[in-house]
């Protein structure tokens, strides 16, 4: 998608939640959304006619469906009002699900009869986008990085408030983290895997960060518990 200089970033994650009983054994559904810019339709409370989807093609052009628990889509939109419709590929498929939106600056409403989408806002800084410019250059040069490598991309992050004392990535931690995204046994991960991983710590430090309430960097068990089912996962 081409950015434009007065684009503002914004990321949206969708995540379907099983509640089913056997939901460990039971695949999710192919789910995936799409973003339409509604400037025509701006102040408008009801749904949104028939014919709007007929004939508008959404900013990322195409819906793409995945059997994944989350799907994560980042976007350089214009100002201006704009519709998100997550859904799943085939017809009659129904679940619980959540919808995030990060970006520096919007404002968002939850429109519809009896809605079930749960709306989390967070403002991006400036810097966490001037480091994501960072790490996309630093791939230019190194298409694959190795653990070393991962390790100090990680680290270029802030993962904690300005009361707690700073969070690394030790090189061990960086280890697991290979080992499980790494599914061609390579040793390296190229720079796709990586955002991916960038945008589900993202999205973790987020959950964090707000069940944090006193800051402290520690959750206790009631709040540990809910940010766990936040994610779509129950545990007892």
């Amino acid at each position: 998608m081409e950015k434009y200089t007065n684009s503002c970033r914004v990321l949206v994650s969708l995540l379907q939640k099983q509640n089913h009983k056997h939901r460990n054994q039971s695949p999710p559904w192919f789910i995936g959304l799409s973003v339409f810019m509604v400037s025509q339709y701006q102040g408008i409370r009801s749904r949104l006619p028939q014919e709007f989807f007929l004939y508008t093609r959404p900013v990322n052009n195409k819906c793409i469906f995945i059997n994944e628990r989350e799907v994560t889509q980042d976007f350089h939109l214009l100002p201006g009002s704009y519709v998100i419709v997550p859904s799943t590929a085939e017809p009659d498929q129904q679940c619980e699900f959540i919808l995030r939106v990060f970006s520096r600056k919007h404002i968002l409403e939850e429109q519809g009869e009896n809605p079930s989408p749960v709306l989390c806002c967070k403002k991006i800084a400036d810097k966490q986008d001037e480091l994501e410019t960072v790490i996309i250059r630093y791939f230019e040069k190194h298409p694959e990085i190795n653990v070393s490598q991962l390790q100090m991309l990680l680290n270029k992050g802030n993962w904690t408030s300005a009361r707690q004392a700073p969070v690394k990535f030790s090189l061990d931690a960086c280890k697991v983290i290979m080992a499980q995204l790494d599914v061609r046994a390579s040793g390296t991960l190229n720079m796709i895997a990586f955002l991916n991983l960038w945008n589900q710590l993202l999205s973790h430090h987020e959950i964090f960060q707000r069940r944090d309430i006193d800051r402290s960097g520690f959750l206790k068990l009631s709040d540990l518990q809910a940010a766990i089912q936040e994610k779509g996962i129950t545990l007892s």
